[in-house]
């Protein structure tokens, strides 16, 4: 225990939460960011600033061990963007049927014209030569039910059971993000 510390708690416990706290506000960062960083650089930067802290200690080496834990967690949330980002359907299949297999990952959601659920998908089938770029979770809405005065029996869809669909699906739209500009 080091003197002078509230509670008789040693000083390297505010210091590894103010690391933490430092690593949320690189996450946060990029989420403010209007692009990604190249999150090498900064896993690099971060690695490099927290080093030192390993093997010497003094309030230099705390400050620069809290920068470097900023850099790795905005190495952190570019990173993990990135691989989001990277897994979305391609422009050019936007629009067009593609045959998937895969399972009901969530629970169904039932409205007035159909079921929405979300659908992980296992295969992509399709008659062409290229085979489609499509996400690994999609959310699908089933529209089914009355047309032009016919009955029809909606069918039940369970979580876990496995699909196979003909699907148009659409690139996500809409405000979900109004502080980007759309111009």
């Amino acid at each position: 225990m080091t003197r002078g510390s509230p509670k008789g708690l040693p000083v390297y416990y505010f210091g590894m939460r103010l690391n933490i706290l430092a690593f949320a506000a690189g996450i946060l960062g990029v989420q403010m960011q209007p692009e990604l960083p190249g999150w090498a650089l900064w896993a690099v930067a971060g690695g490099l600033l927290v080093l030192p802290r390993l093997r010497w200690s003094g309030w230099p080496l705390r400050l620069l061990a809290l920068l470097g834990c900023l850099a790795l967690g905005v190495a952190w949330g570019a990173w993990r963007a990135e691989i989001r980002l990277a897994d979305q359907l391609g422009a050019d299949w936007e629009g067009r049927d593609v045959e998937v297999i895969g399972v009901v990952a969530g629970l169904p959601q039932d409205f007035s014209n159909g079921t929405r659920f979300e659908f992980d998908v296992n295969f992509r089938l399709t008659v062409e030569t290229v085979k489609p770029v499509v996400p690994r979770r999609i959310m699908l809405s089933w529209y089914q039910g009355r047309r032009d005065d016919e009955q029809f029996e909606r069918l039940q869809v369970r979580p876990g059971e496995r699909w196979r669909f003909t699907v148009r699906l659409k690139r996500p739209h809409g405000n979900a993000n109004p502080w980007t500009d759309a111009s």
